[in-house]
């Protein structure tokens, strides 16, 4: 090759009387390289040849093409001996080319004798170079020299005896390029019966891309050495060693369990907004380097859980399909011959679009000086088959643990960039729950290879990983805890109860979703109720035997705007059912009282009960108030949906509490739905409770209450003793009693003044008052009407208020 010294030559090319152009070099000469730095310095002690032929004596010559030397040419290699067609050049001695970058293709053109097809002055800075035949150079087509004359001639442009001076007839060398025949056994222009997109995959470059990170200093200062590198002739064995090749080991902080929780670190919910929103703004030309990516994304940053916030939002939401190339993904195809190093390599994965996010989490925070490891293991999500067992070493996952404010943190960002549905597609969804998630959730469903990495003073093994229910990540922030059954597969007779409870009480109402193999929904074979405060329990009595999947979801503290999510999945198999199917009324949620039961005034007491069971076919429900409040409810029942219960349920009030008697038209499930006046809207009545019913008596009944109007029972705290019958006999005496903790000032019993008056009422008799302990008893004896008339108990307030209010009715018959 050559050794550097300074000279400045220049390039004069003049026209001849013939319309050719000579060639001389004078001066200074600067040519189209200014983006390479070639610096090479080597002594010549062989000599070249340099063979050109031509195809007419008047074109001047052409030079064969030596970008790939035949067998025959590698032969003559050494050889003196030239032909007709052959000329020598003398190599300068001493010359050297100064530049500041090198281009491949412009290099090559050195080696060429220039066409010059116009008048032109051109200037080429030139180090000295003295040539010499190296091996390396033999095989990638730069042209071995023969003797100092030729280069000295090309240089000074004058020609010994045997070669004339350079002169080339540019119109004649155009149509020479025509007519040149194309090398025997070279197969001829035919068009490509294959398309780009069938021989360029997505990975097809990732190992040759690879190698751009991994050119060395030696190779950079060498065209020919380069060109050797990147074709992969060049150091073969270095390039198998790179698909084996393991990270020097790093010196880690010690892995111990972290003492602070997620919420300690991360209290305010706006912590990370000016680095989120920071994130968003990465432009594309840092985005393919590992390097630059770093900086852009630390510069907002305070300190170390910034900047791992910031890579782990910027992954999260650039994780896309493999299609899309301007994005990372996590997963390769598995047919691909990519050498596995490469698959996880960060630079590859940015550059190509494809590879391991946790490599690119791992490289980020190195470049920063952040401790990351990535741990390997095994994962399980809702769409895990329950049957299946994790063996010991299995490996289908893989996520990071930083080291911030010394102690070990896990991030997942393949999880926290989306969700794969039910077939398997991907679904891109930022998920911050993966960030800096408690060990002791994380082990729910990601087992690593080491125990170490669970970071649990109590580490599991793969047995109890395995019997583990997988529990969706709403689960764990509503804090679920599994009471009675750990399993995700349950074996039982007739009928199961589950338990589940909350430690940290955001979790305050469930509902369950029970489907049979054919994935036919079977909810009124299920009941969810609450024991209490922090208590659930579903109840599951399958129609048939077999198997059931049971999907548990539940709700948060804010009542009026939570949804209900997805909390876990158990599989039921019944070996043998009821030989009677049991069947409760249809409801989507707990049994018992809704969150905001507080609010409306009801005393916390009502958490007691949520269903209710009696061998008789009555029952009262006691429902304990703070404040005087209107409430109401409502009476369905599964075998009687379409009957109207209304008459099966009497309204009765005090001061500190509210009671719904209950007449039971025969056997079965009942439910019974509570509403009480809030702050929405006046004369609107707000849901507080559903309670679960059951009466176990063979018996039927047909005696229906009488009717009552809800707010004036509220109002007067009024209490019917008797009778408690609807319809009773025409022209009987009848004792009527009322009890009250809020006197009335008038109470009687009255019929309309017409049958259709819903007004004006015509009075029976008059309820004498008897006090005793504060409450008020009301009592008379009177004759009922005639059939078929609606008679009326009324009471009126103490003045001024003196307009009666129809309390409760009845009829004759």
């Amino acid at each position: 090759m050559g050794c550097i010294k300074s000279k400045t030559l220049k390039v004069t090319e003049e026209s001849d009387p013939n319309g050719r152009y000579n060639k001389t070099i004078s001066g200074r000469i600067s040519e189209t390289m200014q983006d390479s730095k070639v610096s090479v310095k080597k002594d010549i002690h062989k000599q070249a040849t340099l063979n050109e032929t031509s195809s007419s004596a008047q074109s001047g010559y052409t030079r064969k093409d030596v970008t790939k030397p035949s067998s025959n040419q590698q032969n003559q290699d050494n050889s003196e001996v030239t032909s007709p067609n052959e000329r020598k050049i003398d190599p300068l001695k001493d010359f050297k080319v100064e530049n500041t970058k090198y281009d491949p293709h412009e290099t090559v053109e050195m080696n060429e004798v220039v066409n010059l097809e116009k008048p032109a002055v051109k200037e080429i800075v030139i180090d000295e170079i003295t040539f010499k035949e190296d091996t390396v150079s033999k095989g990638i087509g730069i042209l071995p020299w023969n003797g100092q004359k030729e280069i000295k001639s090309l240089v000074t442009g004058t020609e010994n005896d045997d070669n004339k001076t350079l002169k080339r007839d540019v119109a004649q060398e155009v149509k020479e390029m025509h007519v040149h025949e194309l090398p025997a056994n070279f197969p001829g222009p035919v068009p490509p019966k294959t398309k780009k997109k069938d021989l360029i995959t997505d990975t097809t470059f990732t190992r040759v891309d690879a190698l751009l990170d991994k050119v060395d200093v030696e190779a950079e200062q060498s065209v020919p050495r380069l060109g050797l590198f990147l074709s992969g002739k060049f150091k073969q064995d270095d390039f198998k060693a790179l698909d084996n090749e393991e990270a020097p080991a790093e010196a880690l902080p010690k892995v111990v369990p972290p003492k602070s929780t997620k919420n300690a670190l991360m209290s305010d919910p706006d912590i990370f907004k000016h680095v989120d929103d920071y994130s968003k703004t990465v432009p594309e030309s840092v985005r393919y380097s590992v390097e630059k990516l770093a900086e852009y994304l630390s510069a907002v940053a305070r300190n170390d859980m910034e900047k791992i916030r910031a890579f782990y939002y910027w992954i999260c939401h650039n994780i896309s399909t493999p299609g899309d190339l301007n994005k990372v993904w996590y997963s390769f195809d598995k047919g691909s011959d990519i050498p596995e190093r490469l698959k996880h390599d960060a630079a590859s994965t940015l550059r190509q679009g494809q590879g391991s996010c946790v490599s690119v989490m791992k490289a980020l925070c190195s470049v920063v000086g952040i401790s990351a490891v990535t741990i390997i293991g095994c994962s399980k999500s809702l769409r895990t088959d329950p049957d299946r067992d994790f063996l010991p070493g299995e490996r289908n996952h893989s996520w990071n643990a930083v080291y911030v404010n010394d102690e070990w943190r896990f991030v997942d960002c393949t999880w926290g960039s989306g969700y794969l549905d039910e077939t398997g597609k991907f679904h891109q969804q930022y998920d911050d729950f993966w960030f800096f998630t408690d060990p002791e959730i994380f082990i729910y469903d990601h087992f690593p290879d080491h125990p170490l990495w669970q970071l649990l003073d109590e580490p599991k093994d793969i047995n109890e990983f395995n019997k583990m229910p997988c529990l969706t990540k709403r689960s764990k922030e509503l804090g679920l805890l599994l009471i009675s059954h750990r399993e995700p597969i349950i074996y039982f007779d007739k009928e199961i109860h589950i338990e589940i409870a909350t430690e940290t009480l955001p979790l305050s109402n469930i509902t369950a979703d029970l489907r049979d193999s054919d994935n036919k929904d079977v909810n009124e074979h299920r009941c969810m109720e609450r024991l209490d405060a922090s208590r659930f329990q579903i109840r599951v009595v399958p129609p048939h035997s077999g198997e059931y999947r049971l999907s548990l979801y539940g709700q948060s503290k804010e009542y009026k705007h939570a949804k209900f999510r997805r909390l876990m999945e158990y599989i039921l198999r019944c070996a043998t059912p009821y030989t009677d199917a049991i069947t409760f009324p249809r409801h989507f949620k707990v049994w018992g009282p809704e969150p905001n039961f507080d609010d409306l005034g009801f005393d916390k007491s009502i958490l007691k009960h949520s269903v209710f069971s009696t061998d008789f076919l009555e029952m009262v429900v006691p429902l304990d108030v703070k404040r005087e409040i209107i409430i109401n409810a409502e009476m369905k029942g599964h075998t009687h949906a379409e009957k109207d219960l209304s008459g099966n349920i009497l309204l009765a009030a005090s001061k500190k509490k509210r009671n719904v008697f209950v007449r039971f038209p025969g056997r079965g499930y009942y439910k019974l739905d509570i509403y009480a006046e809030g702050k929405v809207a006046e004369d609107t009545l707000e849901f507080v409770a559903s309670f679960l019913l059951e009466c176990q008596s063979n018996d039927v009944n047909v005696r229906l209450f009488p009717k009552y109007n809800a707010e004036a029972v509220c109002k007067f705290q009024t209490t019917l003793m008797e009778p408690l019958d609807r319809e009773l006999p025409e022209n009987t005496e009848v004792d009527f009693c009322v009890t009250s903790t809020n006197k009335f000032k008038k109470l009687i019993l009255a019929v309309p003044f017409e049958a259709n008056d819903a007004e004006r009422l015509k009075p029976i008799g008059e309820l004498k008052l008897k006090e005793e302990n504060s409450v008020y008893t009301y009592h008379g004896r009177f004759a009922t009407p005639k059939k078929g008339t609606p008679f009326f108990l009324a009471g009126s307030a103490s003045p001024p208020n003196v307009f009666m209010s129809r309390i409760f009715e009845f009829i004759t018959i």
